[in-house]
């Protein structure tokens, strides 16, 4: 297998992951709540979407909790629907404000209104509320450069892994510009679980010759155990050489 064809499996392989874990999460959440009877029949119904915005703003909070539920399934398709979920990510309940959070990263071309609500969202006092928000910026395209303090913020003040694994893909995604995140990628590449340590190794990769300071531990980790943390760590070190 080249160089190259291991690298995308490896990222496959960690995105599925956290597209898993996020499927999950976002059921069980709804269960919890005791919200997913009906929402899930009528959540394919593109026509309902205006009714379910209309809900977000709902004083009952199981019908918010529903809307936000069906929304994150169909998007949103106008920037009405948009603005009603950045006011929504304030809403009281975590469900809705995950959900919300959520659905903004699946935008195309989201406004910068909805990038700055999402950098407020990733200090939320609820951490699966942080997650979605880092998940959402760091799935942005192209990525915004607005979010990257955030997002290295998230990837120094975060002891959640998931969060970290999140934060620590997306301002590998900035290349140079990211280089102020190398401190806490280095952190990450001291790392329990592989796929952590893989994904620190990839970002510093990206950053290049400005994550000089990085090489010691990259050396290090070409001794690894796992045999993609050897080979992603030597492929960065190229990067950082070149």
């Amino acid at each position: 297998m080249s160089n190259k064809a291991g690298a995308r499996l490896s990222q496959y392989l960690v995105k599925a992951y956290i597209r898993s874990w996020f499927a999950a999460i976002s059921v069980s959440m709804a269960i919890l709540q005791g919200h997913v009877t009906a929402v899930y029949a009528q959540s394919q119904d593109y026509s309902l979407t205006a009714s379910y915005t209309d809900k977000l703003q709902s004083t009952n909070e199981q019908e918010r909790v529903e809307a936000s539920f069906a929304l994150r399934r169909l998007g949103a398709k106008t920037a009405s629907t948009e603005q009603h979920l950045i006011a929504a990510l304030k809403d009281e309940n975590r469900t809705v404000r995950f959900n919300v959070a959520s659905t903004l990263g699946d935008i195309p071309s989201l406004s910068k209104s909805g990038v700055a609500a999402l950098i407020q969202a990733t200090r939320d006092t609820d951490v699966l509320v942080r997650t979605a928000a880092v998940r959402s910026l760091g799935q942005l395209k192209p990525p915004s450069l607005e979010a990257l303090p955030a997002l290295i913020y998230a990837l120094e003040n975060n002891t959640d892994r998931n969060i970290r694994l999140l934060a620590a893909e997306a301002v590998g995604q900035f290349g140079p510009p990211a280089a102020d995140a190398v401190t806490a990628l280095i952190e990450v590449l001291q790392d329990q679980v592989p796929a952590m340590r893989i994904i620190a190794a990839v970002a510093l990769g990206k950053i290049g010759p400005t994550a000089e300071v990085a090489l010691p531990a990259l050396f290090q980790a070409t001794q690894d155990e796992d045999e993609n943390v050897r080979k992603f760590a030597r492929q960065a070190i190229e990067s950082i050489n070149s």
